[in-house]
């Protein structure tokens, strides 16, 4: 059996090839950059997460084992814990910062009584 042609047309043209590459390149190369900003808001979020539960327990820790009558100011691999008085020295004020700066809590903190 023969196949007719159709208006002398038949398969298709290189060009036709090509646009259909460039399109796909173009729809590949989107998806790719959507891919990798993704990755890396997904790896900042991470970081932030991990940063803010280090802060809390840092500040739970204070609070459960309570403040004395020192102020210091300590660093840790990740955090930076400043401890102040207050000017009426009823409460300490506790400054938590992740070595980033990214994220800070800042709390008081009231010693328990010891009588």
């Amino acid at each position: 059996m023969k196949k007719k042609r159709v208006n002398g047309k038949e398969g298709v043209t290189l060009v036709e090839v090509l646009v259909a590459i460039t399109v796909l390149g173009i729809v590949t190369a989107a998806l790719g950059g959507s891919l990798v900003v993704s990755n890396r808001i997904n790896s900042r979020s991470e970081q932030i997460i991990k940063d803010r539960l280090a802060v809390s327990s840092a500040v739970e820790t204070l609070m459960a084992k309570g403040i004395h009558d020192t102020t210091d100011t300590t660093s840790d691999d990740d955090l930076e814990v400043k401890i102040d008085t207050t000017s009426d020295s009823t409460c300490y004020k506790v400054t938590v910062k992740s070595k980033d700066g990214e994220v800070s809590v800042e709390t008081y903190i009231r010693p328990a009584d010891t009588t």
